[in-house]
């Protein structure tokens, strides 16, 4: 994920108040057991559970006891911010040399971007003072194959709409209170090689502050147009593009 220098600073001098609780701690606790797993005759030993060599033992044929374990926590906490959480890996299966559409099967980490998730979720956490709105963009970059070479045109990718969730999964919708009979949703659009393509729009006063989610899931979340040109000679070709997401801060135009 690239961010310039100036808006990076910019952001994070206007927030202020990005919050991190992360590493709250650096002791480690280890798992203990009340039994020696060598020999299970009873006293006090430590370990670790990711060591497979290790098990924390809390009673045996002959005797009882106790053992414990610890696990870590954490949590990011941000606010007075506007922020891009997650986007979207989409993965389109195999298809025929010559097929020129192919359906959503799945998230691909399988490429070059390294910010995507193949949860098909893309996910934006707004935490100012008030919902002032915003607009999330997508741009669909040139294509390469299985040896690195480009990759003739034109490619695309058909969205659908898709409902706009909480952090809970409770649909969103512009009602106050929220009416979840009424959410709002995502643009259906297409996105064309080298063109921004709108994929959320909010107006401001039109959502709840918090997480705003959509997941792009189902054989028609997504759907891939290629070119008939492409071709697979001697076996599989495997074609790699890159979606480039951008959260905007401006607020969409409430409809009149």
């Amino acid at each position: 994920m690239k961010l310039s220098k100036n808006v990076l600073v910019g952001s994070l001098a206007s927030a202020g108040m990005i919050l991190g609780l992360v590493a709250p701690a650096t002791t480690a606790f280890a798992a203990t057991g009340s039994f020696n797993q060598k020999d299970l005759t009873a006293g006090q030993t430590t370990g670790d559970l990711t060591d497979t060599s290790y098990v924390a033992i809390a009673g045996t044929n002959d005797a009882e006891g106790t053992a414990t374990a610890n696990s870590n926590v954490n949590v990011n906490v941000v606010d007075g911010a506007l922020v891009l959480k997650a986007v979207p890996n989409f993965g389109f299966g195999t298809v025929a040399a010559g097929e020129t559409v192919a359906n959503l099967t799945g998230g691909s980490t399988s490429g070059a971007a390294k910010d995507g998730n193949d949860s098909g979720l893309l996910s934006v956490i707004d935490s100012r003072k008030s919902a002032k709105g915003f607009q999330v963009s997508a741009n669909l970059g040139n294509f390469i194959d299985g040896s690195g070479k480009a990759a003739a045109g034109p490619w695309s990718i058909d969205l659908a709409s898709q409902q706009l969730e909480d952090s809970k999964g409770d649909p969103i919708s512009n009602a106050k209170p929220q009416d979840p009979t009424s959410p709002l949703s995502t643009i259906a659009t297409t996105l064309d090689q080298g063109t921004d393509a709108t994929v959320v729009s909010l107006a401001a006063s039109t959502y709840n502050l918090g997480t705003i989610n959509a997941e792009f899931k189902g054989l028609d979340a997504a759907t891939l147009h290629l070119p008939s040109t492409t071709t697979a000679t001697d076996g599989v070709n495997a074609y790699k593009g890159t979606i480039t997401w951008t959260l905007n801060s401006t607020p969409a135009t409430p409809a009149a």
